[in-house]
């Protein structure tokens, strides 16, 4: 790489940071972010039934974690979604606030897309707002205002630079990109270079960061505890925070809360934090 280009990398990321978050909440690092993606499903499932938030097999598994360990979680919504073959929605989702406050308000959540099908950046700008002003309304209903997401990741890392200002406005600092080794999708070879190598960058005025792993992937791939903390002794070398995440439907299968667990415990033993109401 010449000196010229490295520069440039070197210089994408001097407009944010996640770290300087750590500061403001006098913690000190290294710190974790965990969220879950594609949510909807539980939300439903415990109106439905009628049945306490955290006697839902996720939402318990949540509460033990952040009992244990402190973790505080992400939750990114579907505005709407197929289950059991009927369309379902936030709407139908109940009130949630008082159980959310009574366990201490370490869940959090923010708009993730429309549907599984449909993809932030590629809908039309108009639509794309109209569907993320939905989302929170139905936030502020079920779960209250104070319950915002500031750091957000959209469906299919879906990296909506244009929507900048608009979530600034509703409290969000920054944008999730991609784990995946191709860095970005959507911006300037150098703006994904610079992901790679500092985990973070600005583009047109977004903030981004890079998620480095799924707990998914520690399962499917059957990590031993070692191979679990050389990936985080990597990053934390690398990046200095952990960025971790997975999917709502994950906590069907009993080894992604075997992993769960093993992963948080992990962090815990190395001394890796949990942001709090980011």
């Amino acid at each position: 790489m010449d000196g010229a280009r490295k520069e440039i990398i070197m210089n994408a990321n001097v407009v944010f940071d996640p770290k300087a978050h750590v500061d403001a909440q006098e913690m000190g690092v290294p710190f974790f972010h965990f969220s879950i993606d594609d949510v909807l499903p539980a939300l439903i499932e415990v109106t439905d039934k009628n049945i306490p938030l955290f006697d839902h097999p996720m939402f318990s598994l949540l509460k033990e974690i952040h009992e244990i360990y402190g973790v505080h979680v992400g939750l990114y919504l579907f505005y709407q979604k197929e289950i059991n073959r009927k369309v379902r929605n936030l709407t139908e989702v109940r009130d949630l606030k008082k159980e959310l406050e009574e366990a201490g308000g370490w869940l959090y959540f923010a708009p993730h897309a429309l549907d599984y099908d449909t993809k932030p950046f590629e809908q039309p700008h108009e639509d794309t707002e109209n569907v993320f002003n939905t989302i929170y309304t139905e936030i502020d209903r079920f779960a209250g205002k104070g319950s915002y997401a500031s750091w957000v990741r959209l469906h299919f890392y879906s990296e909506s630079f244009e929507f900048a200002d608009y979530f600034k406005r509703r409290g969000v600092s920054a944008l999730f990109s991609t784990d995946r080794p191709a860095g970005s999708y959507r911006m300037p070879e150098e703006r994904a270079q610079a992901l790679l190598a500092h985990g973070h960058t600005t583009y047109e005025n977004a903030n981004f960061i890079r998620t480095q792993f799924r707990v998914e992937f520690f399962a499917n791939d059957a990590l031993s505890d070692e191979a679990i903390r050389a990936l985080y002794e990597g990053a934390l070398g690398t990046y200095g925070y952990i960025i971790i995440y997975t999917h709502e439907y994950e906590f069907d299968r009993p080894e992604i809360h075997t992993y769960v667990r093993k992963a948080f415990e992990i962090l815990n033993s190395l001394g890796v934090k949990s942001l709090k109401r980011i």
